[in-house]
């Protein structure tokens, strides 16, 4: 149960910084497209 725990939460981790990566690119993409 730990080990699957600690999976999830790297999981989580990796998906919300390839998440906030997103938005950054999405949201200076639009500030130079202005």
């Amino acid at each position: 149960m730990g080990l699957s725990f600690l999976i999830m939460c790297i999981e989580y981790i990796i998906a919300a910084n390839t998440t906030a990566k997103t938005l950054q690119t999405a949201i200076a993409t639009l500030y130079h497209g202005m």
